[in-house]
């Protein structure tokens, strides 16, 4: 065989594989950037997900501070002006007098934020749903002894003291669940009446 056909040949097999190696580069360049571009899109739907997730739960947590700061339970106690030491002995509703004009209508304390969102509760996280749920079960108690009240039904004497026992405590638990809402948005609270917070950011 001359000398120059096994150059020929030589030259050939050189450039046969130097042609599958690129192919074989440009494939896994091609496998690579498919990874990585349905890695990209998989980070960017959850991300998506999380926003929205959060997005409805702030908007929950701001509807129902909203109705917390609507509902003056402390006027309420202050208006019922009962002795404390008053001693309930029996179920006669007359042994502890609560007067029609002493307390509001039941209508002008809001729930219906709480009510019409009991399904969503979910997205709050549990310790706030705990919240959430007890004050509002206390509170829907009291406003069915307040309505009986005010549409002077008979009414238990034991059911009359719950009120003026409870709603105290009740106002208490409104500004504890208040502070604990708007510490979810990530806003601080200052110590006034009504639990107001300041525009800060909670660091």
């Amino acid at each position: 065989m001359s000398t120059a056909l096994l150059s020929l040949l030589v030259q050939t097999t050189t450039d046969a594989n130097n042609s599958t190696q690129g192919s074989s580069e440009l494939l896994s360049g091609i496998g690579t950037g498919a990874i990585l571009g349905f890695v990209a899109t998989l980070l960017s739907s959850f991300g998506l997900l999380y926003l929205r997730r959060k997005h409805r739960r702030d908007r929950l947590r701001r509807a129902i501070i909203a109705e917390l700061e609507k509902q003056d339970l402390e006027r309420i106690v202050e208006s019922l002006q009962m002795d404390e030491t008053t001693d309930i002995d029996t179920e006669d509703s007359e042994e502890y007098p609560v007067r029609p004009s002493d307390l509001p209508p039941a209508d002008s304390i809001p729930t219906s934020i709480y009510e019409g969102n009991t399904g969503n509760l979910g997205t709050l996280p549990e310790k706030e749903v705990s919240e959430v749920v007890e004050y509002y079960s206390s509170l829907l108690a009291l406003k069915s002894i307040i309505q009986a009240v005010r549409n002077e039904e008979s009414v238990l004497s034991a059911d009359k003291k719950e009120l003026h026992d409870e709603l105290p405590n009740l106002e208490s638990d409104r500004k504890e669940l208040l502070t604990s809402l708007r510490v979810g948005l990530g806003i601080l609270c200052g110590s006034s009446r009504e639990g107001n917070c300041t525009d800060e950011e909670a660091s």
